[in-house]
């Protein structure tokens, strides 16, 4: 097994993990890594639907962790 394909396996453990999170924090912060690691994965593979959508899934998840973390402030 190649690097490559390792870190498609990776990618696809990150993202499998962050399912099984409870919190809703947790979930997102996995699903990023999973995201990102697919993004570089899309890349080396050259494949430009995996990287598309694993880019507005990145941006996502950073947005929502934002919000999260300034709802947060605004508690504390």
């Amino acid at each position: 097994m190649g690097g490559v394909e390792m870190l498609g396996y990776l990618a696809m453990a990150a993202v499998g993990v962050s399912i099984a999170m409870k919190k809703i924090h947790y979930l997102r912060i996995w699903n990023l890594t999973g995201a990102v690691l697919f993004t570089i994965y899309g890349y080396l593979i050259e494949s430009n639907p995996v990287m598309i959508l694993n880019i507005i899934l990145t941006l996502l998840n950073i947005y929502y962790l934002v919000q999260m973390a300034k709802s947060k402030d605004k508690a504390d």
